[in-house]
This record gives C-alpha cells, sequence and structure tokens, in this order.
C-alpha cells in the first residue's frame, strides 16, 4: 500500500472523525444523563475495588480496552467522572482487555462492535432533530458514540495493511533472544505496531502469526506484548486532546501506569517468562518455549498475569498517586485566582456548570472568612490588630469584587451555548447565588469598616451590648453553616435543608427587632452613650441584611 497524499488526507480525515465523534458524545452525554448518569457511575466507582470491576467488565464486554478507555476520558470531561475516580476504571480495563487475548487464542475471533454502528447512526439519527430536549441529546449521545467506534475503524483502514500482510514482518525473525537489547527493540517493535495498526487485538493477533510461523519464540512474543500495552494508551491520548485538563490527567496516567507495570516486566522478564510457561503447561499441558502450538495460549496467559499484578500492585496507591499527580499536574487557574474555572475553554456547558457550582461553594467559604476577619475584630481589644484585621478585610472584598465579576463572565458565556432547560434554570440561580455571596462579603467589609471606626473613635460597648452583638453573630454563623451545607448538598444533588434557614432568619429578624426596641430604651435612659448605641445598631442592621442575603442563596438553590 503506497502512502500518498490521499492516503495522508484519509489518515487526518479519520482522525477529524474520532475527534468529532469524542466531542459529540462527551458534550451530549452530559446533557442527556445528568444526575442520573452520574449517580450510576458514582456506584460503579464509590470505592476502587468497584471501579476496577466496572472497568474490567465494561471492557470485556465491548472487546476494546481503547474503546473504553476513551469511554472514561469522554465521562471525565463530561464532569461524570473525576480524575481520581477514572483511574480505578482504567486499571480495571487493562484487566478487561486480556479477555481479547483469550479470545484470539482460543476462538480466533472477536465482536465487531463496528457492524452496529451505521445501524445505530440510522436510528438514532432523526431523534436529533425532536422539538424535546431528552430525545436530541440521546440522540446526539447514540450518533457520537457510533461516529466514536466508526472513526476507529477508519483509523485502523488508513494505515498501511501490516494486518493482512504479516510477511512484511518477516525481518524481524534475523532478531534473536540475545539479552534486554532484543527486549527492547521487541518491546518498542509491539509499541509501533500497535500505534500503527491502532488495535491491541489486531496486533496481538499479529504476534500469534508471527510466532507460529516461526519468525520469532515465545520470549520475543511476550515482549512485543509489552510494547503492545503501552501502544494501546496512544488513543486515549489522542481523545483526550480536545478535553478538558482533568480528562488529559487521566489519559496521561493510563500511559504512566502502563509504562510502570511495562518496566517491571522488562525487569522482571526471565522470571515472569518463566511463570507463563508455567501456567500454560498446567493448562494446556503443553510448553510455550518448547512447542509453537501453546505459544498463543501462553501469550494469553502473559497477557492476563502482567496486566493483573501491574493492577494489584498499583491499586494500593490510586490516593497517593492521585495526590501527588494533582501536584505535578494542578488544575489549571483563571487570572484572576479562581479555583474551579476556566474562562478560556468551555469544554461542554453541563461540565461547565458543575464547575461553576464548585467554585460558587469556594466563593461562598470566602465570603464566611471576611465575616471571621469581622468576629476577630470585633472581640480584639488591640488598636493594632483591629487595623491589620480591617486591612485584609479591605483587600479580600476586591478580590472578591473581582471573583463576582469572573464568575458572572463565565455564566454569561455559559448561557450562549445551547442548553437544556434545567441547566437554563441553574444558571439563572448561580447568577442570582453569585450576587448574594458578593453582597455578603460588601456587608463583611462594612461590619469590619464599623469596628474599625469603633476602635478609631475609641466607643466603648457595655457587656450587655457585647453579649447582644455576640448572640446575633452566633445566629449568623448558624446561617453560615447552612448555606454552605446547602451550596455542597446542591453540589451533590441532595436535599437542600430550607426549612431550618427559614426559622434562623426568622430568628434574627425576631432578635433585631427587640434589640432595637432595647437599644432606644437605654440610650433614653442613658445607659451607655448615644454613638455607641448608634454604632452597635447599625452592627445589628448589618447582620440582618447578610441574614437575608443568605436565605436569598438557599432560596435559589431551592429554585
Amino acid at each position: 500500500m503506497q502512502f500518498g497524499l490521499l492516503e495522508i488526507l484519509r489518515l487526518v480525515g479519520s482522525l477529524v472523525l474520532f475527534l468529532f465523534g469524542m466531542r459529540m458524545m462527551s458534550e451530549a452525554l452530559q446533557k442527556a444523563a445528568g444526575h442520573g448518569m452520574r449517580n450510576i457511575l458514582r456506584k460503579m466507582t464509590k470505592n476502587h475495588f468497584t471501579g476496577i470491576v466496572s472497568g474490567f467488565f465494561l471492557t470485556a464486554l465491548i472487546q476494546s480496552s481503547s474503546a473504553s478507555t476513551v469511554m472514561f476520558i469522554s465521562f471525565v470531561n463530561a464532569g461524570l467522572l473525576s480524575f481520581t475516580e477514572s483511574i480505578s476504571l482504567i486499571i480495571g480495563a487493562n484487566i478487561g482487555t486480556t479477555i481479547t487475548s483469550w479470545l484470539v487464542a482460543i476462538l480466533g475471533f472477536k465482536f465487531d462492535i463496528v457492524m452496529l454502528c451505521l445501524p445505530l447512526i440510522a436510528v438514532s439519527f432523526p431523534f436529533i432533530f425532536s422539538k424535546k430536549n431528552k430525545w436530541r441529546t440521546w440522540g446526539e449521545v447514540i450518533v457520537g458514540f457510533s461516529l466514536l467506534f466508526l472513526a476507529l475503524d477508519f483509523l485502523k483502514a488508513a494505515v498501511p495493511d501490516i494486518n493482512n500482510n504479516p510477511h512484511l514482518l518477516e525481518f524481524l525473525s534475523n532478531y534473536q533472544m540475545e539479552g534486554l537489547g532484543s527486549i527492547l527493540i521487541f518491546v518498542l517493535a509491539g509499541f509501533i505496531l500497535t500505534l500503527i495498526i491502532q488495535s491491541s487485538s489486531a496486533t496481538l493477533a499479529l504476534i500469534v502469526v508471527m510466532c507460529g510461523e516461526g519468525w520469532i519464540g515465545f520470549e520475543l512474543g511476550v515482549a512485543m506484548v509489552i510494547g503492545v500495552n503501552i501502544g494501546t494508551t496512544i488513543t486515549a491520548n489522542i481523545a483526550a486532546l480536545i478535553a478538558n485538563r482533568d480528562a488529559r490527567k487521566s489519559a496521561m496516567a493510563h500511559s504512566i501506569f502502563n509504562v510502570f507495570g511495562a518496566i517491571i516486566a522488562v525487569v522482571f522478564f526471565s522470571q515472569i517468562v518463566s511463570l507463563s510457561d508455567w501456567f500454560t503447561i498446567k493448562i494446556d499441558s503443553k510448553s510455550a518455549l518448547e512447542n509453537t502450538a501453546a505459544i498463543p495460549m501462553g501469550l494469553a496467559v502473559f497477557h492476563t498475569m502482567f496486566n493483573v499484578i501491574s493492577a494489584l500492585l498499583f491499586a494500593w496507591f490510586i490516593e497517593g498517586f492521585a495526590k501527588s499527580f494533582n501536584k505535578i499536574y494542578p488544575s489549571q487557574q483563571t487570572k484572576r485566582g479562581l479555583r474551579y474555572i476556566n474562562t478560556g475553554l468551555l469544554a461542554t456547558s453541563e461540565l461547565s456548570l458543575l464547575q461553576a457550582r464548585k467554585e460558587i461553594l469556594n466563593f461562598g467559604s470566602q465570603s464566611r472568612q471576611m465575616f471571621n476577619l469581622a468576629k476577630r475584630a470585633f472581640h480584639s481589644s488591640d488598636k493594632a490588630d483591629i487595623e491589620a484585621l480591617f486591612n485584609s478585610i479591605e483587600t479580600q472584598e476586591n478580590a472578591m469584587d473581582e471573583h463576582e465579576i469572573e464568575i458572572a463572565k463565565y455564566l454569561s458565556k455559559v448561557s450562549e451555548n445551547d442548553l437544556s432547560l434545567n441547566s437554563a434554570k441553574q444558571v439563572r440561580s448561580l447568577m442570582k447565588i453569585n450576587d448574594n455571596i458578593e453582597s455578603i462579603a460588601d456587608d463583611a467589609y462594612n461590619m469590619g469598616r464599623l469596628i474599625h471606626r469603633k476602635s478609631e473613635q475609641r466607643i466603648w460597648f457595655t457587656p450587655e451590648l457585647r453579649q447582644s452583638v455576640n448572640e446575633m453573630f452566633s445566629l449568623l454563623d448558624q446561617a453560615f453553616s447552612l448555606m454552605l451545607a446547602n451550596l455542597q448538598n446542591a453540589l451533590r444533588s441532595k436535599e437542600i435543608q430550607l426549612d431550618e434557614a427559614y426559622e434562623i432568619e426568622h430568628e434574627i429578624n425576631s432578635v433585631r427587632n427587640f434589640l432595637k426596641q432595647e437599644n432606644i430604651q437605654n440610650i433614653n435612659k442613658k445607659e451607655y452613650r448615644y454613638q455607641a448605641g448608634v454604632m452597635f445598631l447599625d452592627l445589628v442592621s448589618i447582620s440582618e441584611t447578610m441574614a437575608d442575603h443568605l436565605i436569598n442563596i438557599s432560596e435559589s438553590l431551592k429554585d
């Protein structure tokens, strides 16, 4: 097969179709699945064991570790899986792909899912034009899924046809098993073949043919299988090129995991080959090292043992690996210091909303930090300390103003995209919440400024006044805790605690009304100076306004 301009364009076109299918499925998945898909995947990955088992069965079902890993990458890109959750699925996928090795060894064939792609497109394409969002988005999911697998098939057809011309590899018979150098050469050969063919199963079948023809022995076949395991990660990394940062991290983690396993296999090569041959003799009564007919079984045994041992070694360190990887390759932050949203890239509208909800939760936590600074200033009697605390509040208030603008811009960008009805409602609610949190920051600043002025003017509060302010602050603490808990509940699709929030808000209003009346009486009785009474009343009023914004947030979450 000559490789001219037309063949290059076919290869590029296949790659573009693959990326388009991956993006279409990723974007549609979140819109169509909503909390249902997220809950299913959360159950599948509730711990590392269930994640590995789920990855195994999914890969065994579709008979392609490349395809299943690409699916996991798309789930991460759609915000349905976290980076850490995807690692256990990918480990399971590596074990699941060994089922294909056994089918090749025993039956010599595997199920071709590409046969279903065109019928799936024919059936689902009309749904894309449905007026109902649910049918339209599920149609996009199925069409994207089908294009993904169809493009994989096109990619295989677009590369040089080594698969059907194994004699092109006959030159490898000139190499013999002569130590580490030969092992590394054949590891590289397995990697390059898988990179070209884009199918670990097809490459494994080729290796079986090469061993059967006597071009290479069992040991060099094992070395090539090690290379195949590294090469099979390339497809997921190609898919991750258009994905978000966490999805790219998952693809890189897959590569690191397989390279790590390959290094262990090369270091203990002789022992693993001997152990594989021992199991082969137990299963098939023949030695793969001495009998060519036993090589397919021997390679299947090695492939399984290699991936299972790698998984067992790696499974214990998933959490540590994820934390280390996050430090080396941290989530991208915006110029303004936002933690979760990236205003330069909107991967999918639904994913953007997930990131925005996380950012809003972080924004709410920062508003509470400002309130805590104001409380510290109120309880301090040191003028320099109060000055420093007020300066911190002022600095943080300026940052909060910038954050509010950035989040609002981000949500405006999201609203420009094609959103489901539920997502459009979320954008409106998040806009309201964002505005209310910024208002809370303003209230905390006004509170800090008032306390700072009280210190500057040396206005003294009686113990009774201080106790009343502390009572109001205590109620605000409860209101803040409920607000943040409700933001967390919304993020996890749990029920919003609105009744309790209303109770605290009503209590704050009642305390405010009582203190206002009491304050007038005490001023008339000259229990304390008029200026102290005015400042006290201002503090109470600011606290009550802050409580109003807190209840507004919970109400917006309920809506």
